[in-house]
């Protein structure tokens, strides 16, 4: 999916076929709108990044992009500025990863759901990951260890444990 627009207005300028079957508009349907139309972002901000891009300071972006049909779509955005017969324009390659961003939202809930359920247990509770390092410790067992979070974290642990019944 790629765009060619005009920085200052945001108006899309040309794009390729991939563009009009993604986002359900003929070619002349999508030259008559500016990615204001299509970008959910406010035209404020989708300015002052567009300047960004233009300065050469910002070239990546995650952006919800609406649809003809209505559906909203999460984008990649890659943008680059570029000379036209002297004129300057913005070049756009857009990929959609509205599944990846589901799964990431996804993830993010469950870690979140985890994390309340481990620390609200009264049981001493350590988590490691695959090679026996401790990535997490709720508040129950940092009472039994006697340890802060920060002296178990990022230790293996075989060695807390010996370390606490030695102490014992």
């Amino acid at each position: 999916i790629m765009f060619l627009m005009e920085p200052l207005t945001g108006r899309i300028v040309d794009a390729n076929t991939s563009a009009c079957n993604f986002y359900g508009y003929s070619i002349d349907e999508l030259k008559s709108l500016s990615i204001q139309d299509i970008n959910m972002m406010p035209a404020k901000e989708l300015y002052n990044l567009r300047m960004n891009v233009l300065k050469q300071e910002q070239k990546y972006f995650v952006f919800p992009h609406k649809r003809k049909d209505g559906q909203i779509r999460m984008v990649d955005v890659y943008s680059s500025p570029i000379l036209l017969m002297e004129k300057p324009f913005l070049y756009s390659i857009i990929f959609d990863v509205t599944e990846r961003e589901f799964q990431r939202s996804e993830l993010y809930r469950e870690k979140e759901f985890l994390k309340i359920t481990l620390t609200s247990m009264g049981d001493g509770v350590i988590a490691m990951d695959i090679n026996g390092i401790i990535t997490q410790a709720n508040r129950a067992a940092l009472q039994i260890l006697k340890q802060s979070f920060e002296d178990l974290v990022d230790l293996p642990f075989y060695e807390k444990i010996t370390l606490f019944a030695i102490k014992q």
